[in-house]
């Protein structure tokens, strides 16, 4: 329960229940989207990922995100956030993002491990850019 303690110190009571029931129950929810890819925007799986680290994905719509990494796991919304949940093998990429003139806007994004809730001691860092580029490139494989 050590990745519990975790998440409720990093985020809000909503936020880390909304995160533990997803870990729990492995839920999951798809959004398809036809949202045209922009142009500043490379294919996804052709070469490195857009998104370098999750701090570049700060202050884009979450369409582009979607359009990067492919129809989300889970998506929901809790109040004005959106709250998209990307996964793959190794790594969950979370992103939070609000309403801004129309367009939902990442102000937030984090890259998790996947762990076993039952073991013991911290949770271990994960690096960014392979995690990314692992999600890209399963993205490009699917459509």
């Amino acid at each position: 329960m050590v990745a519990l303690r975790i998440l409720s110190t990093r985020f809000p009571k909503s936020v880390t229940a909304f995160g533990t029931v997803l870990v729990l129950c492995g839920c999951g929810a798809t959004v398809a989207t036809d949202t045209p890819r922009p142009a500043s925007l490379a294919p996804a799986g052709q070469g490195p990922a857009p998104y370098a680290t999750t701090g570049t994905m700060v202050g884009e719509r979450a369409s582009a995100i979607i359009e990067t990494f492919g129809a989300p796991g889970l998506e929901r919304r809790e109040g004005e956030a959106r709250i998209l949940q990307f996964t793959s093998q190794d790594c969950v990429l979370m992103v939070f993002a609000y309403p801004q003139d129309g367009t939902d806007i990442v102000t937030y994004a984090e890259v998790l491990p996947l762990v076993d809730l039952e073991a013991r001691g911290e949770l271990p860092q994960i690096p960014e850019q392979p995690c990314l580029q692992g999600l890209a490139q399963s993205a490009a494989t699917l459509s």
